[in-house]
């Protein structure tokens, strides 16, 4: 079941229209974003974009310390990168626009997502509607 059908069935049980969650995710750009990404995903293709937008998942990389580098070695076809400490590498991904425009990483987008819907849940205690479980 999707993430966000949780809070739209909860809310429909206790008669509040589905429709106060949709307002509420598509005043979110950050929702819109990642809800567009999911569903580029899962359908291979983006035909309709919530954030108009058309995000995508664009370059994966690594991100170090320049102290953590031990030495590079720039081969004919090849640069190899050899690092100090392992554990100081972090993986991250941008996400760009369909202009290319760079949204931002995508770890960050979805920790921001995570506040979104911490902030939804938040403004859904008024419906009096209980824990999602």
């Amino acid at each position: 079941m999707e993430f966000q059908r949780l809070p739209k069935n909860r809310l429909e049980s206790v008669g509040v229209s589905s429709s106060v969650i949709e307002k509420m995710v598509d005043d979110d750009k950050t929702l819109c974003i990642i809800a567009d990404l999911a569903n580029g995903l899962k359908h291979a293709k983006l035909r309709k974009s919530r954030s108009y937008l058309y995000p995508k998942l664009q370059r994966s990389g690594f991100i170090a310390e320049q102290g953590d580098i031990d030495a590079i070695v720039v081969l004919k076809d090849k640069v190899h990168i050899q690092f100090k400490n392992n554990n100081s590498i972090k993986p991250s991904t941008l996400v760009v626009s369909s202009d290319g425009k760079e949204l931002g990483k995508a770890e960050d987008i979805a920790l921001n997502a995570i506040d979104s819907w911490l902030r939804i849940a938040k403004a859904m205690e008024k419906y009096k509607i209980g824990d999602i479980p």
